[in-house]
């Protein structure tokens, strides 16, 4: 036979091409294709929820750093104020003899506590800054500068307590991965079907170069499965308890989302009650300073109380910004969980 394609020659080379077509596969291709699709959306789910995760740390680090350069200007304010009454209390005690000594002392400890404070609100703001770097990625040494942004309320006209996850991305992952379970499942059953295969078989032998015979074959093959020791019956219970184990876990994690977000909501609405009480603390304030401070232009009010007036209202001025801080990062964990943006108005 050998002698057809090299003759005599010792001399023997052979080239060989096949070429095999599935022709019907039990629908193992098809789901294989659906695998392949639903494992690629559920790792696109996976990278949305890391991204949701990173943008939810940048807003809570952001509005932290707000409420940090609002503190430092409160104790910066209260620290201006207190200063200035100690200057003008030592100028009087030294014309005057008034206030006394023991007065001098007691605005000295004020300033001092004061200044303690400053010097605390000024560091928990540069650790405030390094947070919100940390969080977006940007080196160290990179300075953040901070629009002049007022910290207001929210139209909270939409908040409701009808909470769709549905575009929550884990859980659209999860369901992916109920899908790709279900494709699994029909892979493994494909075993049980014949497959049908079209076979191309095209090549050479030589005994030199270049080659004068060649020879080809088609054929189609049949392959059925008889006995495998029961391996396709133990892939598919594999791939049925893999879909029932997906399914059960996103039943969990919707239970466990559902709590989360509920528990964010009612963090809100607390939130907005302190942020109308703190409101009207604030406005009880400002409105008792300003009595007072027409009182002491007057005479009819002593430093004491104006200072205790400012510090109630300086002190009302953070209550409400904690408050609306508080209101902002329940907003951020509600759009983190819902999976939903929105914009502050």
């Amino acid at each position: 036979m050998k002698q057809r394609f090299i003759g005599n020659s010792l001399d023997d080379y052979q080239a060989r091409l096949w070429l095999k077509q599935p022709l019907y596969t039990g629908g193992r291709t098809d789901a294989v294709r659906k695998e392949s699709f639903y494992s690629l959306n559920s790792a696109k789910k996976t990278y949305e929820q890391a991204r949701n995760e990173v943008v939810y740390g940048v807003k809570t680090a952001y509005y932290r750093l707000l409420f940090a350069g609002e503190a430092v200007d409160v104790k910066k304010d209260l620290l201006g104020r207190l200063q200035s009454y100690l200057s003008v209390a030592r100028e009087l005690n030294r014309r005057t003899k008034l206030p006394r000594e023991e007065t001098l002392l007691r605005i000295k400890a004020q300033v001092s506590n004061a200044q303690q404070e400053y010097v605390s609100a000024r560091k928990n703001k540069a650790i405030a800054g390094n947070m919100l770097m940390n969080a977006m990625g940007v080196s160290g040494n990179a300075e953040i500068e901070i629009a002049d942004i007022e910290i207001t309320e929210e139209d909270n006209s939409y908040r409701t307590r009808d909470f769709d996850l549905a575009s929550n991305p884990e859980l659209m992952r999860l369901d992916e991965e109920i899908k790709r379970a279900e494709s699994l499942v029909s892979v493994a059953g494909s075993a049980r079907y014949p497959q049908v295969s079209l076979q191309l078989s095209y090549g050479y032998e030589w005994a030199k170069l270049l080659p004068e015979q060649d020879d080809w074959a088609a054929g189609v093959t049949l392959d059925m499965p008889l006995w495998d020791w029961n391996r396709t019956k133990a892939r598919i219970n594999q791939a049925k308890a893999y879909a029932g184990e997906a399914g059960d876990s996103r039943a969990l994690m919707e239970k466990q989302l559902s709590y989360e977000v509920e528990s964010a909501y009612l963090n809100y609405r607390s939130n907005m009650e302190r942020i109308i009480m703190a409101r009207e603390g604030l406005q009880a304030a400002q409105k008792s300073l300003s009595l007072f401070e027409k009182r002491y232009a007057d005479a009819t009010a002593t430093s004491f109380e104006l200072l205790d007036a400012e510090q109630s209202y300086l002190q009302a001025r953070l209550n409400y910004i904690q408050a609306v801080l508080d209101m902002r990062l329940a907003g951020a964990e509600m759009e983190k969980i819902t999976g939903k943006p929105y914009e502050y108005k």
